[in-house]
């Protein structure tokens, strides 16, 4: 359907041109409606221009656009007073009025009249004339599940397993810590410092010193003419090595021994 348009001219001082786009619609659908208006400065004083533009009883789905004296909105029926019952119908929209002052001093008032829009019914009228069967539904519809309700139940026992599992494991794993820890704290101290200094010899160097450090600090409660090479060993001014640790080690232990 295409536009329609009327142009309208008052006195060759105003010229008005009105479109409504499209010229049949339904309710609830869009029509750009858009006046263009031209004065003549001439005849016309600009300044005193003023224009009424409505669409009523259209309602407006947005502002208003205006450039100049050009203005455009999209508009729809939505409301009661312009729907159609089983037949179309014509709706005339709020004429467009010019008032202003001619140059001469005369007041100017004119109204311009929109092309006729069409609103259609949405329903023909044979439809509104028949009596549609009705199926009265008792049973629910089916459910829909995006996870069968069965695969969710086996997943989240396979899930709880595999939880408890790991639990279990967590838990073992802090008992064995906790019973080495025990069996450590438990050993004679100076049977612990000898496994350090022996450990130490495959770790770094401040390891080793700390390890030897303390089997002096244990030689110097039990055998304190032993203590004085493993503390110069400790803190030699050089680093010690892993085997002269394990070396000093030895000898302590054959030592003691005897």
């Amino acid at each position: 359907m295409g536009a329609l348009t009327a142009l309208v001219t008052l006195v060759a001082a105003v010229h008005v041109h009105l479109s409504v786009t499209p010229a049949r619609v339904g309710i609830g659908e869009r029509v750009t409606a858009e006046a263009v208006v031209t004065i003549d400065s001439k005849r016309v004083d600009p300044a005193t221009v003023r224009i009424s533009f409505g669409v009523a009883p259209l309602a407006a789905l947005g502002p208003v656009e205006q450039h100049g004296l050009r203005f455009r909105v999209v508009a729809a029926c939505i409301d009661e007073s312009c729907t159609a019952d089983a037949k179309a119908r014509t709706v005339r929209l709020t004429p467009l009025r010019v008032t202003g002052r001619m140059r001469d001093g005369r007041p100017l008032s004119a109204k311009f009249s929109w092309p006729k829009l069409v609103l259609v019914p949405r329903v023909p009228a044979t439809a509104l004339r028949a009596n549609p069967p009705f199926r009265l539904e008792t049973a629910p519809p089916s459910p829909r599940y995006a996870v069968a309700p069965n695969r969710l139940a086996a997943l989240l026992d396979g899930a709880a397993a595999v939880l408890a599992l790991s639990v279990a494991a967590a838990l073992a794993l802090l008992w064995r810590r906790a019973s080495r820890r025990r069996a450590e704290l438990a050993r004679d101290p100076l049977d612990r410092a000898l496994a350090l200094v022996r450990e130490s010899a495959h770790r770094p160097t401040d390891d080793r010193r700390r390890a030897l450090n303390l089997l002096a600090d244990v030689l110097q409660r039990r055998r304190p003419a032993l203590a004085d090479p493993v503390e110069a060993l400790a803190w030699s001014r050089r680093p010690p090595s892993g085997e002269a640790a394990e070396e000093l080690a030895e000898d302590v232990e054959q030592a003691v021994r005897r």
